[in-house]
């Protein structure tokens, strides 16, 4: 007798462990975004005070947030979506008129 698939009719396939030496998927974009180690993600909580906590201990909405987050570059600078009020309200007039940054500055320079 078979059993019948979970609610929703989503059947998960098995897993397999062939590739000993790769890492899974999550484990590479954890890497992507600068997290080393699973078993020591920094939080900050609530008083201000900085915590190391498993991915595995984290609930399924904090592993999402941090899924979600921007990509650190590589070369440590600020996540790219880390811009002041004045530099995404400039992007955005750049937008409206749709203006290149070189053409915004050749309008500065003939004024």
């Amino acid at each position: 007798m078979q059993t019948p698939p979970p609610a929703g009719g989503a059947v998960t396939p098995p897993v397999s462990n062939s590739g000993e030496g790769e890492d899974d998927i999550i484990t590479t974009l954890l890497r992507e975004k600068g997290i080393k180690d699973s078993s020591k993600i920094k939080f900050e909580g609530d008083n201000g005070n900085t915590e190391e906590r498993d991915w595995k201990d984290l609930s399924r909405e904090e592993q999402l947030n941090i899924l979600r987050q921007s990509t650190v570059p590589s070369n440590n600078q600020e996540p790219d979506n880390d811009l002041s009020d004045e530099e995404i309200e400039f992007l955005n007039m750049l937008r409206i008129n749709n203006l290149t940054p070189q053409e915004y500055l050749s309008q500065l320079h003939t004024e």
